[in-house]
């Protein structure tokens, strides 16, 4: 893991490039469908892996009383109602602050989010 780790900088460009890509594809669409349609490609070309991990995260810390509950929940196959209404306000929040942006500079946040979001995972891995 330590290794692959050193890559994830590089994932995160190949995913922003793509989701650019995406973005520029759809540039006839309207704002903001096309917003929408550039979070769901993203969560599609991921497979929805952060998704899922937000939502265990926010069942098991938002629903369980004890720690034992809270890892009860984060393990269950279920989706509770905490999972529900984070998947719904991060996802509303993604989508409505790529349609707010310039459209010259939305190409560039971007690539900017997907590389720098994966870069944090460096940072605090070395400090850890």
């Amino acid at each position: 893991m330590r290794r692959s780790v050193w890559f994830f900088p590089l994932v995160g460009i190949v995913i922003g490039a793509a989701m650019t890509g995406f973005w520029l594809m759809m540039s006839r669409f309207p704002e903001p469908p096309r917003s929408l349609l550039v979070v769901v490609f993203g969560i599609v070309l991921t497979r929805g892996l952060h998704w899922d991990g937000l939502m265990d995260t926010a069942d098991g810390f938002l629903g369980g009383q004890t720690p034992t509950d809270r890892r009860r929940i984060m393990k269950g196959h279920t989706v509770g109602a905490f999972a529900t209404i984070a998947n719904v306000c991060v996802f509303a929040i993604q989508v409505l602050c790529l349609a707010a942006l310039p459209p010259a500079a939305a190409p560039a946040a971007i690539l900017l989010a997907a590389v720098a979001s994966r870069s944090c995972m460096v940072v605090l891995l070395a400090l850890a």
